[in-house]
């Protein structure tokens, strides 16, 4: 009945009165106003209120935006206002208490009105904007609740239906993405065509057909993905909640399409947005530390710098820039220099409130969980948090529960986004800030998450990040040079950032393959920041225990990757303190451990490279003396040798604190010497070269890790932190590891505890030892002697073990000389670089780099001039006190506890063989240093007059019975280092050649005043003599010497064991110039060298076979007769003579017989290719035969003595009846053999061969050896 009253112009008044209402600019402030109007004119005309109602929505719908105040408000004074408003209250209540309070107030026939005309919109088309935000202020403002209107739209079954496919779409899109992004361009590539310009075009074409077929399926998977999205009016919906501030609303219709903003940009933005607005009330209270006002003045712009155009000047003038201020129904609109838009609706009010810092765990479990990874698309909310979460852990880092629970927060919503966050140190670092808090444990854990795909294996957002960095940071490193390394470092730095295990991985996995961008990687790692710094050492760990082989199929060497990781390790960390190095540490210790010695290569690289600390090898004697030698002098050698450790202090002593801090010090060193022990162990499943390049590499490792620690060590902090000698001995750690540890610190302690200064004449008899034994020596030798119990301490003295293993060429080895003649050097070499200087600044050809070089030079040298003198007398002085200590010592270094059980010869004999044994011969294979030492030590002993001492029964020893079984078991390096002692020995031994330096330094013979002698020393003395032994019998016996090593070289050579040969060459070639001398052996050293690259196959024993022959010959100059190293009876110089006339005159046969069998073979040979000539049918499908290799003849000096074959071994090759007796090998045949083809010819060369054996065996002379029976001292014996 009403409808048939109303009428149609009372509709049209009220539509024209309420669009004139929002046109007016007062209409705000006139609500009582219009009210009344629109009820007089429902009265008047008798309308309908609720179409009435309808025409309101309608109206503002199309005005809402610019006047909403206006609308609530009149329908707040209208009775079409609820009695109960809609409001959800979250004071108290869960989620889901407030959850049920979206059904509760408001109008419900205004939202009937609302579905209805929401129902009655055509699908095809999008919903306006205005509408949307209509009805999401209304339910804000509680006009009508969200239940009301929400279940008259579409079925949830439709939407779940169309959501599922759009959701599809998206998955399809981003695995397209993915794998598109992590796709080689060779995969991506067409298939080639032929080279020719219609195959290459038609090749082009089809190229960017399938670019752009790629490009058209991703089109169709956004469109398929976004067109639903914008006819879905519940995601519509979402949006404008999201915009307004519904906070329940959208949580109520995310969890029913929870993947919405994965799939929807702008649905991930507005939930950023409004858990920011959540946030920031209690970041603002809390954390920021800047006001409101302070914040404004931030984001004032700048002015900017105009001119007139009408004004020809050249005036600036600044001004501000005009910004216009607009309102926007976009919440995601932001503002720029000359606009600032504003949202139209600010009034956030009822959202959940967060009190305390937890409140921030469960809002986030709510409502922010449906983000996920997308929080990254605000960096500031992520900022905000952090911030959040720092200072609570500050404030309450102690409580294991709140720890745990924020880290269970980090790892869900902090960490996954980082890899999405580009370029944005700031909240990188907030984020690290977090993390660094927590044990590194709990980090690697996490790391370890990310790097095993549990993190991005369901998240296709992370897993396009991970190959979109992925693929740029390869591409970086393939364009990475030196010219252009600058500014691609920064590029890869930004990466990293907040990407470092994507981009550290690709780093680590090309340095592996290509080590010519170790120095490039370790220079672009000064951008990283703390988050990569701290992941790099997780990196590494993954790519060391990653399960690959690090030695080679060989058991040789290491494979390229571990070389080269543990290269870029060594430098990293070395160059850069940043890089936690206790990590890696700690691995290998467990390692080591476990016996796995395959990264040793590593501690090696690190130990090197931080310390600088160079591996002493191939050092002259001179270097050595140097290095054992004051500052001063060791600088002239380590700028040689190119030691940085005066340029290392800080990164060594960086190490050994991280050392120290994972108690990992003392651990080390056990481990490297038990692995050094029982590297022998593994005889059985390792050849004998394997375990000997082990060996060697272990011991120059200790020898760097001990010299770091001595270096680099602050005494006080060593003597607390390192182990003591008796422990270390008792833990099975040998003696020469021990003391060359702890060597430079005794002698610290023995200086500071050290007696006053007694001077002492003659041999003086102390027996309190307290008066003998400095303070510190006694505690050691107390416990040394029950912690060797094996040691045979009845025949060797403690006190003289210990203070051998303590003293060190630096105390023995001091002269004037070392310093004055250097400094003369040094003068002579700075004057040089001085005037190279001077002619270079007149120079403008020269480059500045090398006028700063020569400058360098010129202070260096300067500086170690400057400081000679002061070095000079501090080590006379540090001599002098040592030979103090020495002289109340030294009479009761060869005391014995033996209560008279052996004496004499027999006595001495048993004393030298433990000294040897566990003194002399372990040192001297120790290092080139210890070796030298060794030398000189026995000739030091025999200078001071040690009581006791017989030299030449030790050097008898030394030279007849220990080298050969020392050479064979030695390794490479201890061979180098035998080579050493015996050469330096030998060298003061020919010195002793000169008769006046024999008397005077041998036997110091002195004239006395009434025309008779005295020897001063007694060292020469033998058991049961009462004079030294005399020139002649020394130069015999010295003789004597040489035959042996002769001897023992031989009888390795003639091994075919790969060691024994090894190192008999080694140490060959660390005595030349000192052995061999005299021609004879020099011929026969040749002799069996030669027979070595005959026989030996091994092509690194040829090649040392033949530098060494080389260079042997070399010396042929200072060749010397033997009758010319020692004097010689006449009958024993005249046999001498005969024998060598015979055997050139066997030679001159040997090369006749040889020249006749070579023309008898090539007679042969034409006589072969006649017949091939004439008759060539029956060869011609046979291969040519091969002409035999002529015998060369070879133009060899005339031997002036006997051969080795003729001279030591005749008489044992007989008795083997021709055959090798130590190798069970037959004879390799003759040369002439080889070639004689006639048994008439062959038959008479052995005739002479055995002629001129048997005229060796009957011309051999008489060898000297050390005695001490009655009778002459030229009494010889069998060697």
């Amino acid at each position: 009945y009403q409808l048939l009253h109303e009428e149609s112009l009372g509709y049209a008044i009220f539509s024209v009165e309420m669009y004139n209402a929002f046109k007016d600019d007062y209409a705000e402030f006139k609500v009582d106003y219009y009210q009344n109007v629109l009820l007089n004119l429902i009265a008047y005309y008798k309308l309908d209120a609720y179409k009435c109602l309808d025409i309101l929505f309608e109206v503002f719908s199309n005005n809402f935006v610019k006047n909403w105040k206006f609308a609530i408000d009149l329908l707040k004074k209208s009775l079409y206002w609820p009695i109960v408003d809609h409001e959800v209250d979250y004071v108290g209540k869960t989620l889901e208490e407030s959850l049920h309070d979206i059904n509760s107030g408001g109008n419900e026939r205004a939202a009937q009105i609302i579905a209805v005309k929401l129902a009655k919109y055509p699908e095809n088309k999008p919903y306006p904007e205005t509408l949307k935000l209509l009805l999401a202020v209304l339910v804000k403002e509680g006009f009508i609740n969200f239940g009301h209107f929400y279940n008259i739209l579409k079925p949830i079954e439709e939407d779940s239906i169309e959501m599922n496919n759009i959701f599809t779409n998206y998955k399809s899109e981003m695995q397209e993405k993915s794998s598109r992004v992590g796709a080689s361009e060779l995969a991506m590539a067409a298939p080639l065509e032929d080279s020719d310009d219609e195959g290459a075009n038609v090749a082009s074409k089809r190229r960017a057909e399938s670019a752009k077929k790629v490009t058209k399926n991703l089109d169709e998977y956004k469109e398929d993905t976004e067109e639903p999205l914008k006819f879905n009016f519940k995601v519509q919906m979402l949006r404008t909640f999201l915009s307004v501030g519904l906070y329940t609303e959208s949580v109520f219709i995310l969890s029913q399409f929870p993947y919405v903003p994965l799939v929807d940009e702008v649905t991930s933005e507005l939930i950023n947005r409004l858990m920011s607005g959540i946030v920031d009330k209690y970041y603002d209270q809390n954390v920021n530390f800047l006001s409101q006002t302070e914040i404004e003045v931030f984001k004032t712009s700048k002015l900017v710098a105009t001119t007139k155009s009408s004004e020809l000047t050249n005036q600036v003038t600044l001004k501000e820039l005009p910004v216009s201020h607009l309102i926007t129904f976009d919440a995601r609109m932001k503002s720029y220099a000359t606009k600032n838009f504003k949202y139209f609706y600010e009034y956030w009010d009822n959202l959940p409130v967060i009190n305390e810092p937890i409140d921030l765990i469960r809002i986030s479990k709510e409502f922010l969980k449906f983000n996920d990874v997308l929080i990254s698309r605000k960096p500031s909310l992520v900022a905000k948090i952090c911030d959040i979460i720092h200072l609570d852990l500050i404030r309450h880092g102690e409580d294991e529960q709140v720890k745990n629970e924020w880290f269970e927060y980090f790892r869900h919503f902090i960490f996954p986004c980082l890899s999405l966050i580009e370029c944005n140190p700031s909240v990188i670092n907030k984020a690290f800030s977090i993390l660094k808090l927590y044990p590194e444990d709990m980090r690697y854990n996490l790391y370890g998450e990310y790097q095993s795909g549990l993190i991005y294996k369901n998240n296709l957002e992370i897993k396009l990040a991970k190959n979109t960095i992925q693929k740029k940071s390869k591409d970086a490193l393939k364009r990475l040079s030196i010219q252009n390394a600058k500014s691609l470092s920064r590029k890869l730095a930004k990466l990293a950032s907040g990407n470092p295990m994507i981009v550290l991985t690709t780093l680590l996995e090309h340095i592996e393959s290509y080590d010519n961008l170790i120095d490039m990687v370790v220079d672009l790692a000064r951008f990283f920041n703390d988050f990569t710094w701290d992941v790099l050492p997780f990196a590494i760990l993954t790519r060391l225990t990653n399960g690959r082989d690090a030695v080679q199929g060989d058991g040789l060497n290491n494979k390229q990757w571990i070389q080269s990781l543990a290269s870029f390790i060594g430098k990293i960390y070395s160059k850069h303190s940043e890089l936690n190095i206790k990590p890696i540490l700690t691995l290998l210790i467990k390692k080591f451990n476990d016996g796995d010695i395959d990264y040793l290569i590593i501690i090696k690289e690190l130990l090197i490279s931080s310390s600088g600390i160079q591996q002493i090898s191939n050092l002259t004697l001179e270097q050595i003396e140097l290095l054992n030698g004051e500052n001063s002098l060791r600088k002239v050698v380590f700028n040689t040798i190119q030691d940085k450790r005066g340029h290392s202090s800080k990164s060594a002593t960086r190490l050994l604190n991280d050392l120290i801090e994972i108690d990992g010090l003392n651990e080390l060193f056990i481990l490297l010497t038990d692995l050094h022990n029982n590297n022998i162990l593994q005889i059985e499943s390792h050849h004998i070269k394997i375990l000997g390049l082990r060996n060697d590499d272990l011991e120059s490792i200790l020898h760097v890790f001990t010299e770091l620690v001595n270096e680099f060590l602050k005494y006080d902090e060593f003597v607390a932190k390192m182990i003591p000698i008796d422990e270390l001995c008792s833990k099975l750690i040998q003696p020469k590891w021990t003391f060359e540890l702890w060597r430079k610190r005794l002698s610290q302690m023995i200086r500071k505890n050290s007696l006053n200064a007694t001077d002492f004449e003659g041999d003086i008899k102390i027996q309190d030892t307290e008066q003998i034994w400095n303070h510190e020596l006694i505690k050691v030798m107390d416990k040394i002697t029950v912690t060797l119990p094996d040691f045979d301490w009845k025949h060797l003295n403690v006190g003289f073990y210990v203070t051998f293993w303590q003293l060190s060429l630096y105390d023995i080895n001091y002269h004037d000389e070392m310093y004055d003649n250097k400094k003369l050097e040094l003068e002579a070499l700075k004057n040089g670089y001085q005037e190279k200087l001077r002619v270079s600044l007149r120079s403008r050809d020269i480059p500045t780099s090398e006028i700063d070089r020569l400058k360098t030079e010129v202070f260096q040298l300067e500086r170690i001039l400057e400081s000679l003198p002061g070095d000079k007398l501090k080590h006379a002085d540090h001599s002098k006190s040592i030979m103090e200590r020495i002289e109340r010592e030294k009479n009761h270094w060869f005391e014995t506890n033996n209560n008279g059980e052996t004496s004499g010869e027999q006595l001495f004999e048993i004393q030298i063989r433990e000294f040897l044994q566990r003194c002399l011969l372990p040192r001297a294979t120790h290092s080139p240093l210890d070796a030298i030492f060794c030398a000189k030590f026995l000739f030091f002993l025999h200078r001071i007059n040690t009581k006791g001492f017989i030299t030449m029964l030790t050097l008898n020893q030394l030279f007849q019975d220990i080298l050969d079984i020392t050479i064979m078991t030695s390794s490479n390096n201890e061979a180098e280092n035998l080579g050493l002692f015996y050469e330096e020995i030998l060298r003061e031994l020919n010195r002793w050649r000169n008769k006046e330096i024999y008397e005077s330094e041998a036997v110091g013979l002195e004239k006395i005043e009434d025309g008779s002698q005295c020897y001063k020393l007694s060292c020469m003395i033998l058991p049961g003599k009462q004079e030294p032994t005399d020139y002649s019998t020394f130069s015999r016996i010295l003789f004597n010497f040489h035959r042996a090593i002769l001897r023992n070289i031989h009888m390795a050579l003639k091994y075919s064991n790969y060691l024994s040969r090894a190192n008999a060459l080694i140490f060959l070639k660390n005595c030349l110039g000192i052995f061999p001398i005299i021609e004879d052996h020099c011929e026969s050293v040749l002799s069996a060298i030669q027979k070595v690259i005959k026989e030996d196959e091994r092509e690194d024993l040829k090649l040392s076979s033949n530098s060494l022959i080389g260079r042997i010959k070399s010396y042929s100059k200072e060749w010397v007769h033997m009758w010319d190293f020692y004097e010689m009876t006449p009958e024993e110089r005249q046999k001498q003579e005969e024998k060598i006339a015979h055997l050139n005159k066997l030679k001159e046969e040997k090369e006749k017989l040889a020249a006749a069998a070579r023309q008898q073979q090539q007679a042969q040979w034409k006589e072969m290719s006649s017949r091939s000539a004439t008759n060539r049918a029956p060869y011609r499908n046979n291969a040519t035969p091969k002409q035999p290799p002529l015998a060369p003849s070879r133009a060899t000096r005339t031997p002036t003595g006997p051969r080795s074959s003729d001279d030591l071994f005749s008489d044992k090759r007989q008795e083997s009846g021709g055959k090798n007796s130590l190798s069970n090998e037959p004879p390799s045949s003759s040369r002439a053999d080889s070639v004689n083809s006639s048994s008439s010819m062959r038959d008479l060369l052995k005739a002479r061969i055995e002629e001129e054996k048997n005229f060796s065996k009957s011309s051999t002379p008489s060898s000297p050896r050390v005695t001490v029976e009655k009778g002459s001292p030229q009494s010889s014996a069998s060697s």
